[in-house]
This record gives C-alpha cells, structure tokens and sequence, in this order.
C-alpha cells in the first residue's frame, strides 16, 4: 500500500469471481485508491476475469504521479504471461483516475512451454523514466525449473526505447528509419506557446507533425523550425519530423 501526494491511499488487489462452469475461481486484477479516510475514491478492475491467475503481484508509483502494476496475466489455457500495466494519476487532462495508458504481456520463454508460470513481481523506475521489471519463468513439465526474468522498457511499456512510439496509438506508424545516431533538440518541453526543433545533421526538416493522443495530425508546419502551440488545449502531443520521407517521432507536452 502507497501513498499519493494529496494523502489518499492506493493499492493493488484482484477481484474473484467464481464460476460454476468449469467450478472454479477466477481472479481479475483490481486498482483501489481511498481518501485518507479509507472511503473509496476510484476503483478500476482490468484484462478479463478469464482464468484464475489474472492479478497484480505488485504495484509502485511512478515520477510523474502515475502507477505501475505487475503481476501475471493467463491467456491460453494454462499459460501465464509476465503483466505490466501503466496507470494514470487522471492529471494530464487526456486520461481519468486508474485508466490503462498502456499494458504488455510479455513471454521470456516459447509459447510451446505450456503448462508454465511466467509473472513479474518485482519493478522499479529509473531516473531516465524507463522501467525495469523482474520475474520468473517456471515450467511445470521441465521438473519445476525455475529461471529469472529481467525486462526494460521505456514509460511508454515499448522495448526499443531509441525509435518505438506508445502501442496505444494505432494510427501512428512506428516505421522509423532515420538513423539512430540522428541527434535533435526539442526545446522547450513542457511549452506554452511554441516548440522549436534542430538537428545538426538535419538543418532543415521538408515537414513536422504534430499529433494528439489519438494519433490524429492536428498540425503541420513545413521547411520550418518552430510550430506553435497556443492555440491547441494542454496536454500530450507527438512531434513527427520527416526528411527525404523519413521520420523520427518525440514525445512533447504543451502545458
């Protein structure tokens, strides 16, 4: 059990159901915060009451105010998956109090390892925003062999922290072949008014993007090395910068 800023308390913990057909309980991951009171101020269940290991093993808060779950997810039969599910503080002004911004099953062995159990216990956030998790992989067939699960991933639950963009915008294409070496500078970011953008080995951009949440293009600027700002409502946005029909995407707040 955590405590946020104003003093409320938040924890993680599943929900269970039992069902009749095949008789058994069934687990659903649950996030509850409470005043400090200890009445309730938002609850939030996740993922599908779907097998009997669906839950949170543990969950820590994040720098920027939000919360990261781990535990184990079940999916096919009796395979379990290592779970990671970001959730948000609902202060950014695109999302509510225990929305899923985003979520990964991750599976460190092959799916042909049925009967297994692979869960995430244990997570910390480095000063970067990046984010490790640690688990454990055990197959059941294989006379219970255990074996240690290390995962990074950006803050937005990608792998590829150099050119992957948030998997929770599907109209955004995470094709990205500009060079990784390709330096640039966004600045300033959080902006009020304007974003300016450079790159010594792209002194001038042929088209910039600028898109909501959503992936939506609410803004193209062309040949330029500002785009405004002020006119569009706060919140999270991404720069998508494109040469000789290549791009390179950044995330950017407008405050």
């Amino acid at each position: 059990m955590n405590q946020d800023d104003d003093g409320n308390w938040v924890y993680a913990t599943k929900r269970m159901e039992y069902q009749t057909s095949p008789g058994d309980w069934y687990e659903q991951g649950k996030f509850v915060i409470r005043y400090s009171d200890f009445n309730i101020l938002a609850e939030q269940t996740y993922d599908e009451v779907d097998g009997p290991t669906n839950s949170f093993l543990n969950m820590v808060p994040l720098s920027d105010g939000d919360w990261l779950g781990v535990g184990v997810n079940l999916e096919l039969g009796e395979h379990n998956y290592g779970w990671m599910s970001r959730i948000s503080n609902g202060k950014d002004g695109l999302s509510d109090l225990g929305d899923t911004l985003w979520a990964r099953n991750d599976v460190a062995f092959p799916d042909s390892q049925f009967i297994s159990l692979q869960s995430l216990h244990s997570t910390v956030e480095l000063p970067s925003g990046s984010i490790i998790a640690a688990g454990y992989f055990d197959a059941y067939y294989s006379g219970h062999t255990d074996h240690g699960i290390l995962i990074k991933v950006n803050q937005h639950g990608c792998i590829d922290t150099t050119d992957c963009i948030p998997n929770n915008l599907p109209n955004i294409s995470s094709t990205n072949t500009i060079s990784k070496n390709t330096a640039i500078k966004i600045y300033p970011n959080p902006a009020h008014h304007s974003l300016h953008y450079e790159s010594e080995q792209v002194p001038i951009w042929d088209k910039v993007e600028l898109l909501d949440i959503t992936g939506r293009v609410v803004k193209t600027v062309f040949h330029n090395k500002e785009i405004t700002l002020s006119d569009l409502p706060p919140g999270l946005y991404f720069l998508r910068l494109w040469k000789d029909e290549q791009f390179w995407t950044r995330r950017v707040v407008r405050q």
